[in-house]
């Protein structure tokens, strides 16, 4: 785990092996201590729903499109700039939306079973 997102210094390292090393509380420790890549998603204004993708009326022509909000599966953009350009988007459709951060205790890793066990510094 480096220190920057690009060429940073080496702050652990972990051996990929059958068994995840480390606590999750440790990474998102990590997380918190050293940022890397800025993570951003689109909340629905009025409640704690996140844009999750879009719907049309007719798929075939794209036509009718309006946005899918929800609790978890939400999208998550690696740069604000995307992100603002949806959030204009939804805007200029009438939709009250602002750019928030994902909270990190809820970001799942889709890994299956995971298996904590100790880290090397």
């Amino acid at each position: 785990m480096l220190d920057k997102p690009n060429q940073g210094e080496v702050m652990k390292i972990y051996k990929l092996t059958e068994i995840i090393q480390g606590t999750r509380e440790e990474v998102v420790e990590w997380l918190q201590q050293y940022p890397q890549m800025p993570l951003y998603r689109i909340q629905h204004s009025a409640s704690k729903l996140y844009l999750c993708g879009f719907n049309f009326v007719d798929r075939e022509q794209k036509l009718g499109r309006y946005p899918v909000f929800a609790r978890e599966d939400y999208h998550i953009y690696k740069q604000h700039e995307a992100a603002e350009d949806i959030l204009n988007m939804l805007k200029e459709d009438g939709y009250e939306v602002e750019i928030t951060e994902p909270d990190l205790e809820l970001v799942k890793s889709h890994v299956g079973p995971i298996t904590f066990v100790g880290f090397q510094e």
